[in-house]
């Protein structure tokens, strides 16, 4: 996988939450448009005229909800991982969307997160061993049948704040397996309370989703 693509937008990514009765999709489809911008030049003894045809891309929001049959997932643990991957599959063939990848948002009943708190004087490498030490006491899961990861939040002027998130191995095979079966490329998995609040931008006196 190009990574680079990704980063530069050569591919686009798509935003899927699935739930236990409901798939909805998120993706910012490219649009190319033509338009002539016409510009005369004047000399002494002629006139130039220039025709030049650019391309703006300009972008439409697709927004797809469908149900699900409700013996597919149960509690955030999927039930029917082939009838998933199945339902996954028709809905992206219908959306004809142009691309195969996919940030995931899946239920927050399996998922387990937990922000820690460490002196602002705990930093860079000292951090991350530190919240190694947290990890290897302090989870209700062995970290050899769960997928962790963890990333800084705002803290405060005094403490360095970090969220961890970890999920059973069991759950998240049941979703990649049923997504890899519809053709979709997973780029990442996050629950939907991560989701929301990575799409709500904070400015003094006003929230935008």
């Amino acid at each position: 996988m190009n990574f680079l693509n990704l980063l530069t937008k050569e591919k686009r990514v798509a935003g899927i939450e699935i739930s236990d009765s409901v798939i909805r999709i998120a993706f910012f489809r490219a649009q190319n448009k033509k338009y002539k911008n016409e510009r005369r030049v004047n000399t002494q003894d002629k006139e130039n005229k220039n025709i030049q045809v650019e391309r703006r891309v300009s972008e439409e929001l697709v927004l797809i909800e469908e149900p699900i049959a409700a013996n597919i997932i149960a509690d955030g643990v999927v039930v029917d991982v082939d009838l998933l991957g199945k339902t996954l599959k028709s809905i992206w063939a219908k959306a004809h969307l142009g691309t195969d990848y996919a940030i995931v948002a899946i239920p927050d009943d399996k998922i387990y997160s937990r922000i820690f708190s460490f002196p602002r004087t705990v930093d860079g490498t000292r951090l991350t061993e530190a919240m190694r030490l947290a990890i290897s006491f302090q989870l209700p899961v062995k970290t050899e049948e769960a997928y962790l990861d963890w990333e800084r939040t705002g803290g405060t002027p005094s403490t360095n704040e970090i969220l961890l998130s970890t999920v059973p191995r069991t759950v998240v095979q049941g979703y990649i397996t049923a997504l890899d079966a519809a053709g979709i490329k997973t780029l990442a998995l996050e629950s939907h309370l991560a989701s929301i609040a990575r799409a709500v931008v904070l400015t003094p006196g006003r929230i935008t989703l």
